[in-house]
């Protein structure tokens, strides 16, 4: 990948770390995702996508990224530079390649609209919750379900309009 900040990493298996997105020192911000392979340490840049734009997540910076399972990460939020100035995001993307492939190639799918979920942020905190946690916080109902994960959605700021102190609970289905 080319020098850039505000970009989101974490481990998309055992083996693999993928990083998404950022922004250049020009401000010119980015879409693209990389996966680094921990073993021998070469990047590979990702294809998606068959040139419609409304099926990846918008060039952005500062947005949220979690593992969800073995060869799939969540995106969430994050600023895209408008005409207007930097806009905040809510939309929740997933993307996932098949873990024993070794292409390039992965899907991205989009999970929730922006109206859809928690209000729109960037440089938050996206952060797994483990069953325990959340049988705590939502009791015994919804939480022992091994088809849905949960995540902590913390702080964040629509750029130079509102922070967020208080958390939000994110549910994906697996």
């Amino acid at each position: 990948p080319s020098s850039r900040g505000l970009h989101a990493a974490t481990m998309l298996d055992s083996n693999r770390v993928v990083l998404f997105g950022g922004a250049a020192q020009d401000g010119k911000m980015s879409n693209e995702l990389f996966v680094l392979d921990i073993r021998t340490w070469e990047w590979k840049k990702m294809v998606f996508g068959d040139g419609d734009e409304k099926k990846v997540p918008s060039p952005r910076a500062a947005p949220c990224l979690a593992s969800l399972k073995d060869g799939c990460v969540i995106l969430f939020g994050g600023a895209e530079a408008t005409e207007q100035g930097l806009n905040p995001r809510a939309d929740l993307w997933c993307f996932e390649i098949d873990v024993d492939d070794d292409s390039d190639n992965g899907t991205w799918t989009l999970l929730l609209d922006d109206d859809d979920g928690p209000p729109p942020r960037n440089a938050a905190t996206l952060i797994p919750m483990g069953a325990q946690s959340m049988k705590n916080i939502l009791g015994s109902e919804d939480s022992n379900s091994s088809n849905k994960k949960y995540f902590l959605l913390q702080g964040g700021w629509a750029p130079f309009v509102k922070t967020w102190g208080e958390p939000s609970i994110l549910s994906v289905e697996l």
